[in-house]
């Protein structure tokens, strides 16, 4: 199922991937920071793994949100950025988040260039507003979760 994104979030998602991608290459793990534990899973649709998807955990108390990337089989480790992006520690911090997740097909050479990427997932996972996506992240208990789409 095809949906295409909001046209402002289109224009603005091929240079946030980059800053993103970016930052995972360049930013340092520490082990400084606020404590995070481990959030690790799987995503799929229509029984399918997705690989190549990125996705959001959106703190609901407005406080570190985290990402991650699919790999082939769809499974994912995630990652807590802080210091304005400079430094990296993996795991969550404790708390309730909202989940998006988006994966971004390039628009085909047929189209015009600069035609944005078309998210190939549905359109209702797109926004922390829209996805019925949750996540409660515990310092207690294994942070292992599955997304099924």
């Amino acid at each position: 199922m095809k949906s295409t994104m909001p046209h402002m979030l289109r224009a603005i998602s091929p240079l946030a991937s980059l800053v993103l991608v970016t930052c995972s290459l360049s930013c340092s793990p520490s082990s400084s920071g606020p404590d995070t534990y481990p959030v690790t899973g799987t995503v799929t649709f229509e029984n399918q793994a997705v690989g190549g998807a990125v996705i959001t955990f959106h703190a609901d108390s407005g406080g570190l949100s985290g990402i991650a990337y699919t790999s082939d089989d769809g499974t994912f480790n995630a990652i807590t950025y802080f210091e304005n992006g400079k430094q990296s520690k993996s795991g969550l911090v404790a708390g309730e988040y909202s989940v998006t997740v988006v994966k971004l097909q390039p628009a085909p050479e047929s189209l015009p260039p600069g035609t944005p990427p078309t998210n190939v997932l549905p359109p209702k996972y797109e926004t922390a507003k829209q996805s019925p996506l949750k996540l409660t992240v515990s310092s207690e208990t294994a942070n292992n979760c599955q997304f099924d789409l």
